[in-house]
């Protein structure tokens, strides 16, 4: 029994909150009565199913000086939906003035001396509401990670693994979101009759997500441009193909994109598409490779044991599967860090076990590498997959025989590692019949790796037809560190390559800064120059080609002939060329430049 004190001429409640949680058609009972009124006095019980912030129903009573019996109160709600599964469901007792304008007042605090309000025998029951069914999606999360929740790693935009996709395309995708399974799924190609690009995944059959394929030519300021959706019934398990709206030939660099969402909110996949090359004839191409080949794997670190990587993630790779063996297995592999203190550097793999890495980082970067870092394994550009030979006469142009007289187009590798200034071709390759290289030409070197952080020289020799290049694949994500040499005692060129989709500005490059590696000039003369930066024109027709221009910063990007205006706004093509020309050092000594252009894309979603 809950007795409480009463006072005359004052108004006043008692509320009672109870949950109805989990039940419908709501019966509430109890006794009630008023012991020692010295007046009559009506009260009103009220009904509140957000914790009084509206009372929706009431019923008036009348207690009567002369009768101190109890009254059976049944309060039958079931008329009332809006009290059922009301974890904020509360009741309570008012008084009201009655005839002769007086009140009996409640105190909230228990009391059993003077006049009392007195409750007894209180009870609450209802029908029990059948469990709420969890969406496909909450099924998901409740079974991967303990949670229907939105929230934490559960949530849409996480990615606990590392490995690239958020949770939300995990799920689109049909993938464990606890597994770094994100390679391969969704890839870039064409269609069957090389006209359009294609973008491939894989659909599941909820009709609650909406899948978006979207389209455009610039990743920093141009428009995405829907060119497939499907949602509700649309949706059909299994891979699907969704086809670009428009031609290859109608774009010089084209972009697909999967957006996959729900009433919640949307994700993204990492773009792909393409950055097409004129190729002249008689005429040297500089070429930054401005995609990447497909992951093979993305996730995080584990531990570090010397130059082994113990990955996480359940990569489960077939040893010596990502070990490079002439004739046997034809690409050779990179680890790249994309967190932590040591991001942006990159390695080539040496060997694998099922769950394991060795790399050939030097002592120095192995220190920096900690568990919880992300990395990406991807294989090398190499000769054969960029030009294969089923593009002869379209991007390249097959020589007649292997004598320099039948040469054609020929792809020269620049000197990356020797000292110094004008540096020479460090190799030259031909295909006539597969790809060879002068000076050693029965091996097929099809398998020739491209750098990453560098660039290749395509030649059109003895022929008067252009040719053009499509480089096809993903869109790089992360920062990437290009070492810059200074020598002792001397100028050295280091040779570098743009390998990102999106035009830069020479402020873009990030390389100037009390913590960057370009050497500021001290005036505008030759005698105080720092370093220099040098730029190719691949649209002049010509064979052995120097550098078009060259600039130098002396409190603003200066260009060598025309020293008073600002550079800094220059914008350099995706994929190019450039060398750096650092200033004589006292001694030898190498500065790290990180350039990532990842939030330049991305802040455009």
């Amino acid at each position: 029994m809950l007795w409480f004190a009463a006072q005359l001429n004052k108004d006043g409640w008692i509320a009672f909150p109870v949950s109805t949680a989990g039940y419908s058609d709501i019966l509430l009972t109890f006794d009630f009565r008023v012991v020692n009124m010295t007046s009559s006095a009506n009260y009103v019980f009220e009904f509140s199913p957000d914790n009084g912030e509206t009372w929706t129903y009431q019923i008036f009573s009348y207690g009567d000086l002369n009768v101190i019996a109890w009254d059976q109160l049944a309060f039958d709600l079931k008329d009332h939906p809006e009290f059922n599964d009301k974890p904020d469901f509360i009741f309570r007792v008012r008084s009201i003035p009655n005839l002769n304008g007086d009140y009996e007042r409640f105190d909230l605090s228990p009391s059993t001396v003077g006049t009392t309000l007195q409750f007894d025998r209180v009870a609450l029951s209802g029908t029990p509401l059948p469990p709420a069914e969890s969406t496909p999606q909450e099924s998901w999360r409740e079974t991967h990670f303990g949670t229907t929740a939105n929230e934490g790693d559960a949530a849409d935009t996480a990615d606990p693994e590392g490995d690239g996709l958020p949770n939300l395309l995990e799920y689109a995708l049909g993938l464990d979101p606890l597994q770094s399974d994100s390679a391969g799924a969704v890839s870039i190609g064409k269609t069957g009759d090389g006209q359009r690009l294609a973008l491939t995944f894989t659909r599941i059959a909820d009709p609650a997500l909406t899948y978006t394929v979207e389209a455009t030519d610039d990743l920093v300021s141009g428009e995405w441009t829907p060119v497939f959706t499907s949602t509700d019934t649309e949706n059909t398990a299994g891979s699907y193909t969704a086809e670009d709206a428009d031609l290859i030939s109608a774009h010089a660099r084209r972009f697909l994109r999967l957006v996959v969402s729900t009433e919640e909110g949307d994700v993204r996949s990492t773009p792909r598409g393409y950055v097409k090359y004129d190729l002249l004839s008689e005429s040297d191409t500089f070429v930054a490779l401005p995609v990447e080949r497909s992951l093979v794997f993305q996730g995080k670190i584990s531990s570090v044991l010397g130059n082994t990587i113990i990955l996480d993630g359940d990569p489960d790779f077939i040893p010596a599967s990502l070990r490079y063996s002439e004739g046997v297995q034809e690409n050779t592999y990179y680890l790249q860090i994309l967190s932590g203190t040591a991001a942006g550097y990159y390695s080539t793999v040496i060997d694998n076990g099922a769950d394991d890495i060795t790399a050939e980082f030097s002592p120095d970067i192995i220190s920096r590498i900690q568990p919880g870092d992300a990395i990406a394994i991807r294989p090398y550009w190499t000769l054969g997959t960029l030009l294969p030979s089923a593009d002869a006469g379209q991007s390249f142009i097959a020589s007649t025989n292997n004598l320099s007289s039948g040469r054609r187009t020929e792809i020269l590798f620049p000197d990356l590692l020797s000292q110094g200034i004008n540096k020479s071709v460090e190799s030259t390759y031909f295909f006539n019949s597969y790809w060879r290289k002068v000076g050693d030409i029965s091996p097929d070197r099809g398998d020739a790796a491209i750098p990453p952080d560098g660039y290749i020289i395509i030649s059109g020799t003895n022929y008067a037809q252009d040719t053009s290049l499509l480089v096809l694949g993903e869109v790089p994500t992360g920062p990437r560190v290009i070492p810059l040499v200074t020598v002792s005692g001397q100028q050295n060129d280091n040779l570098a390559g743009l390998n990102v989709p999106v035009d830069l500005t020479l402020d873009q490059l990030n390389l100037v800064g009390s913590d960057r590696p370009f050497t500021v000039s001290t005036n505008n003369l030759q005698s105080g120059r720092g370093d220099e930066l040098t730029v190719f024109d691949n649209s002049q027709r010509a064979k052995n080609k120097s550098g078009s221009d060259t600039y130098f910063y002396n409190g603003y990007w200066r260009k060598v002939g025309s020293v008073t205006e600002d550079q800094g706004s220059l914008k350099l093509p995706a994929g190019s060329a450039i060398v750096i020309r650092k200033k004589a050092g006292v001694a030898t000594a190498i500065d790290d430049w990180l350039l990532d252009t990842t939030p330049l894309w991305q802040q455009h979603e």
